[in-house]
């Protein structure tokens, strides 16, 4: 019996520092983790200035709070050590088969405008023309419109910012969908896809055109675009956001290693793309409302910039020619990407509300013009600037042989087509439909089905 004790005695000796060994490895096996995880995101949003959200800031403050744990109470940093491995473990073969399944799908590239199948109610009050509800969804390529089909005999790209995005309008109502289904009526075959994206420049628009996938898949381009190049040049946030032109064009990555890593790490991960999921859609059934972090649903923020505007100073403000060279410049990419890949471009001036003078009604309606002091560009200036912007687009257009629907010569200056600014209420929308179905009409519609 004694012997067998002894026996007994040794073996969990033996087990001891095993079981320590094992504990420490794991503790120094969180702390590296826990680190890496911190410095990311912390590395990420002090280089790219891109908002990490809130489910971020969480995994990064849990991590952050181990590490403290782990400097303070060594010995509960070791107990919650062993937790967070033996999570990782777990975890670790589902991510890497998922990973691998990643990799062989047809869709390569993980980047993307808006989610793929996403799902809005928008609930906007008080825009004139705009009715109080309308939808906003994709489809399974993060577009706005129908899925590709072999049986699209023409397919057609809408890009550009929130004009083209038609944020507020419903999916049918918006000038993409209105101008799909114009053509429709003379071939049944055609495509309309919307990649438009509010606060996106020029810059965004050619990256866009560059590296989606889809944007190689259709047989024309339509670009609207100049006001947020205006607007970005007087508040002096055009450069910025040029620099970090590629997550201000593609919004959404789905989870996966594959493609280029502009995200915080743990976004690349299956499990947690799950988890923030379900905690979505758990807040919108205690909450109500819609599961969305990406749009303003409510409009709150065009009233509060409305309201800026109308109680800060407005003044006289210089229109750098070195802005419209620039312009030019972004636009002559587009040109020269259309004449490499043999696609058929139609740009479209931007027309807004902005007259000179402005009646006191519509000008309360307006938002634009916010320069870098917090001042506002006065009525004048704005008219002025996007005069010479939406030139310049003629004059590049005369020049390259490409094609041009001007639609800042068609729109009347009224609420009769806009609800703010810039953005196309329903009648608006279906104007600038009716414009461009002419435009695309003038050439004979590609009568194969392309294949995909």
């Amino acid at each position: 019996m004694s012997m067998e004790c002894s026996e007994n005695g040794m073996d969990s000796v033996a087990a001891a520092p095993s079981f320590r060994r094992v504990e420490r490895l794991f503790f120094w096996a969180a702390v590296v983790l826990c680190a890496t995880v911190v410095l990311d995101n912390v590395s990420l949003r002090s280089t790219t200035h891109v908002p990490l959200e809130t489910t971020d800031r969480l995994v990064a403050g849990l991590a952050g709070a181990f590490l403290v744990i782990a400097a303070l109470r060594r010995s509960l940093g070791r107990k919650l050590a062993v937790s967070i491995v033996s999570l990782a473990l777990v975890l670790a073969p589902i991510e890497s088969g998922l990973g691998i399944w990643s990799l062989t799908r047809p869709r390569r590239f993980p980047w993307y405008v808006w989610p793929p199948h996403y799902r809005c109610l928008l609930k906007p009050a008080d825009l004139p023309g705009v009715a109080p509800e309308g939808r906003f969804s994709t489809n399974s390529l993060g577009l706005r419109g129908p899925e590709f089909s072999k049986a699209d005999t023409y397919r057609i790209l809408c890009v550009g910012g929130s004009a083209a995005e038609c944020l507020y309008l419903d999916d049918a109502k918006s000038w993409p969908a209105l101008l799909q289904q114009a053509l429709r009526e003379s071939d049944p075959g055609v495509w309309v896809g919307n990649a438009g994206c509010s606060s996106t420049t020029a810059p965004h628009h050619a990256l866009l055109l560059e590296e989606l996938p889809e944007a190689g898949m259709v047989d024309c381009w339509v670009v609207l675009c100049g006001i947020n190049d205006l607007g970005q040049q007087l508040n002096g946030t055009y450069a910025q956001a040029t620099a970090h032109g590629f997550e201000n064009t593609f919004r959404y990555r789905r989870p996966g290693l594959g493609g280029r890593l502009r995200r915080p790490l743990q976004r690349n991960l299956y499990s947690f793309h799950v988890l923030e999921t379900l905690g979505r859609r758990l807040r919108v059934a205690l909450q109500g409302g819609d599961a969305t972090v990406y749009q303003d649903i409510k409009a709150a923020w065009v009233r509060q910039q409305q309201e800026k505007r109308r109680h800060a100073p407005k003044i006289a403000a210089e229109i750098d020619p070195q802005w419209l060279r620039e312009y030019q410049v972004q636009l002559m990419k587009m040109v020269e990407l259309a004449r490499q890949r043999g696609q058929r471009l139609i740009f479209m001036t931007q027309p807004t509300i902005w007259v000179e003078p402005m009646d006191e009604k519509a000008d309360a309606l307006t938002l634009g013009g916010q320069l870098a002091d917090g001042r506002f560009a006065d009525s004048p200036t704005r008219v002025r600037g996007m005069k010479l912007y939406n030139q310049a687009m003629r004059d590049l257009a005369a020049r390259e042989g490409v094609e041009l629907v001007d639609l800042a010569a068609m729109l009347p200056k009224t609420t009769e087509a806009f609800y703010d600014d810039c953005h196309f209420n329903e009648n608006g929308a279906r104007m600038v439909a009716a414009a461009l179905a002419e435009q695309v009409k003038t050439r004979k519609l590609a009568a194969a089905a392309r294949e995909l």
